[in-house]
Formats: C-alpha cells, sequence, structure tokens
C-alpha cells in the first residue's frame, strides 16, 4: 500500500476545518477572556485548514493559489494560533505583529521563487525556516504558561511544537542537500511523508491540547471561585469555616494562642441606598485593602457575609488581637 501525500493533505485540511467549526459553537459556553482566544484559535486553524486544502489541489487550480495563497494562508493561520496563546497567557492587550510579518515574508517568498523566478527548492528551504520560526514562537508561549511540572496539556503542546521545529529543520536541510526529484513537492521520501502530517495533523493534535489547556484554566477558576469570595478576593465563608478549624485545632494541639478579629462596616446600607450598590461594592473592596495592610503576612482574612469580615491570626493573643483591630 503506497501513501498518497496529496490524499493525506486534503483529509486532514478537511478534519481540521471541521474541527475549527466545532470550536467556533463550543467557544459560546466559555467566559470573554477563553471564548476570545478559543475563537482566535479557531480562527487560526481555520485558516490553515484553507491553506492546506489550496496546496493539495495543487495541479489541479491554478499555481497561484496553490502555491502562494497556500502557503500565505497556512502561515497566517500560525500567527493566529500564536494571538491565540497570547490571549490566553493575557498577553492580549497588545497586538504582537512579529508572526504576521513572518506570515507576509512567506508570501513574499512565495511569489519571489514561483512567480518572479521559479526555484523549489529556494522556497522550500526559505519557508520553512520561517515556519520553523513560527513554531519557535508558540513554543516559548507555552514554555512560558505554566512552571514544572507542566500539566499533561502543555506538555503535549510542547512536545508537538518540539518535533514541528525539528522537522522543519530537517526538511530545509535535506532540500538544501539533496533537491527533490523532479522538482515535485509531492515526491513521496520519508522526511516529505512526515512534513506534511506534522503540518496537516499537527493543528489537529495542539486543537486538543489547547482545549485541554482551556479545561485546566475553567477547573482552576471554578476552584478559585469556590474558596474566594467573587467581589473581595479574600476567602468566602465556606472556606472561612474550614479554615478556622484548622487553625483551632492548630493552636490547640501545639498550644499557642489564636485571635479572630471581627469587622464589622458600620452604616453600609446607608451606602448602598444613597449611592447605589457600585458605590457599596467599592467601599467593602476599600475595607479589604485597609484589612490587608494592617494584617500580618500569616493572618487569614475572609468574608462572613454582607459588610461582615474576619481576620483569622495565628500566634495572637488578646492584647495583639485587639492591637490588630484598631
Amino acid at each position: 500500500m503506497t501513501l498518497d501525500v496529496r490524499t493525506l493533505v486534503l483529509l486532514a485540511s478537511l478534519v481540521t476545518l471541521l474541527i475549527s467549526i466545532c470550536l467556533v459553537y463550543a467557544a459560546r459556553g466559555y467566559p470573554d477572556a477563553l471564548r476570545n482566544s478559543l475563537w482566535a484559535w479557531a480562527g487560526g486553524t481555520g485558516v490553515q485548514s484553507l491553506g492546506w486544502l489550496l496546496l493539495g489541489l495543487r495541479g489541479y487550480i491554478p499555481d497561484f493559489s496553490s502555491i502562494v495563497v497556500a502557503n500565505t494562508l497556512v502561515a497566517f493561520g500560525y500567527a493566529e494560533v500564536i494571538s491565540a496563546l497570547r490571549h490566553f497567557g493575557g498577553g492580549g492587550g497588545r497586538r504582537f505583529w512579529l508572526p504576521h510579518w513572518l506570515a507576509l515574508g512567506v508570501a513574499a517568498v512565495c511569489v519571489a521563487y514561483s512567480v518572479e523566478a521559479p526555484d523549489l527548492r529556494a522556497r522550500l528551504m526559505i519557508v520553512s525556516g520561517l515556519l520553523a520560526v513560527q513554531y519557535l514562537s508558540c513554543l516559548q508561549l507555552v514554555w512560558r504558561l505554566a512552571p514544572p511540572p507542566r500539566p499533561v496539556s502543555h506538555r503535549v503542546m510542547i512536545a508537538m511544537f518540539v518535533v514541528g521545529i525539528a522537522v522543519l529543520s530537517a526538511r530545509a536541510i535535506a532540500v538544501y542537500l539533496v533537491p527533490l526529484a523532479g522538482n515535485d513537492p509531492f515526491v513521496l521520501t520519508p522526511l516529505q511523508a512526515l512534513s506534511f502530517a506534522t503540518g496537516t495533523f499537527g493543528p489537529v493534535v495542539a486543537t486538543f491540547a489547547f482545549l485541554l489547556m482551556v479545561s485546566d484554566r475553567m477547573n482552576e477558576e471554578l476552584g478559585r471561585l469556590a474558596m474566594f469570595d467573587p467581589l473581595t478576593e479574600v476567602y468566602n465563608r465556606r472556606s472561612l469555616d474550614e479554615l478556622a478549624a484548622r487553625a483551632v485545632a492548630e493552636a490547640r494541639r501545639h498550644a499557642r494562642t489564636l485571635s479572630v478579629l471581627v469587622v464589622d462596616a458600620d452604616h453600609f446600607k446607608r451606602i448602598n441606598d444613597e449611592y447605589g450598590h457600585e458605590a457599596g461594592d467599592r467601599a467593602l473592596k476599600a475595607l479589604v485593602e485597609v484589612l490587608r495592610r494592617t494584617a500580618r503576612s500569616e493572618d487569614l482574612i475572609g468574608r462572613l457575609g454582607g459588610e461582615e469580615f474576619v481576620v483569622l491570626m495565628p500566634d495572637a493573643d488578646a492584647i495583639a488581637g485587639a492591637a490588630g483591630g484598631e
């Protein structure tokens, strides 16, 4: 059985396109920050799939579409994937244009070496190098997202980009040393088959890894909401009860002192009635900031509900506790 590279490319491009469409619909159920990342990723993989589809139709459509447009779409798809990773990492406020400039470089190289002065060898070498740089940008972003030990999702993504960089680099070197037989980019060699398989099925693997990363982020956020008050970002009543029981048991076991400071904001209802609930929320946040500035690093601050707060003060006697409440 002979592996047909063109069939591999067309099949993978269609699968990637379907996944990107499903991702657009699935993203609607996520919070805004994650939704923007998922949409950017879906857009990037969708553009890539169209590029690979045009590339797979080489010989059936004009060369300009199957070479220049196809490679440019693939490169711009990777640029949007990088944007998605930046959004996911919290760096979406300022646009990072280097990947898009690299994509424009791919377009210029394809025009120069397929229209102006056709040279398959030079085109494959330079385009492989530019795509490898985009892979490297993706790798750096994922590497910075989480410190070791990294979650499985991050490790899968890192492995995929490392393999991609290795394959693209090997392809550029191989083409330089041994030109493709018959000047045919679809000639069946192990390295060519691996290059196309990595380029076409790589986005599928990366998309599943990215979904796992989003799922991990959602689980972290749900865990944080289960422990902290969403307005003031101090411990909520449920987690405060657990921490207080643990602190009391620890104090009894080791015969240590423990003080509990209860803070009740006076006339808080009047603030809500006269200035509105937004002003009341700001007042609560300001109160928490005061508590944080006066509390020790080992003290635990929690919200009982409404305008009532508690500060657990381990290793503090009644005098120290009273001094903390002044």
